[in-house]
């Protein structure tokens, strides 16, 4: 009983939410707001810095790289997480045609409850990858993102990799938490939250 109560509650805002669920969507916001309001404004402090006592540092252009660089990280992080998303279906999905083959239409008419329990304990795992992400230390920037190797600002590894883990977090949420990178302003670095369009307990 408490496990279907957990798996449906999940983390989604469209439900109530599971409180102990650090990576719930209300916390993931605050994480992201976080990253825009602080650690990104804490950066862009250091550029303007580095470019009034470095005349070979072009302030608008590492302005740009910097923009460059944050939507690269948080793509890689979907497409990462997708991908892990897609293994996972699919290693049910080849077992379940095995068995179908052997048993031929035993398991082709599975129970539409049977169905839902199994979609119910794979959110539950996905669910324990990200608890693994939100405690693990990431260490993407040092090893992943090319724009980093010749990098000599600890700042700027520190907000690759709480970009990737933040883009990760999200990607796994259910449904995810998408950027839309296509509305976003100008002059802002970071664009706004959008939901993708299908229910929590169909996301997957």
């Amino acid at each position: 009983m408490g496990f279907e109560a957990s798996v449906n509650m999940g983390s989604s805002g469209a439900l109530c939410e599971d409180l102990n669920n650090p990576c719930r969507e209300s916390e993931l916001r605050k994480m992201y707001d976080k990253l825009r309001l602080q650690m990104l404004s804490k950066y862009i402090i250091e550029i303007k810095k580095k470019s009034k006592t470095d005349k070979t540092i072009n302030e608008a252009k590492e302005k740009e790289k910097l923009k460059q660089m944050i939507q690269d990280v948080f793509t890689k992080a979907q497409h990462d997480m997708t991908k892990k998303k897609e293994d996972f279906m699919s290693f049910f999905h080849i077992d379940h045609k095995k068995e179908e083959s052997e048993k031929e239409t035993k398991t082709r008419h599975m129970s539409t409850k049977l169905q839902t329990k199994t979609l119910k304990y794979i959110e539950l795992g996905l669910q324990h990858l990200q608890m693994v992400i939100f405690h693990e230390e990431s260490r993407y920037s040092k090893t992943m993102h090319k724009q980093l190797e010749n990098s000599d600002s600890d700042a700027q590894y520190a907000l690759a990799d709480e970009c990737y883990k933040i883009g990760c977090l999200m990607a796994l949420h259910n449904p995810p938490l998408l950027l839309d990178w296509k509305n976003i302003g100008p002059s802002d670095y970071l664009p706004p939250i959008k939901m993708e369009e299908t229910s929590a307990n169909t996301a997957l």
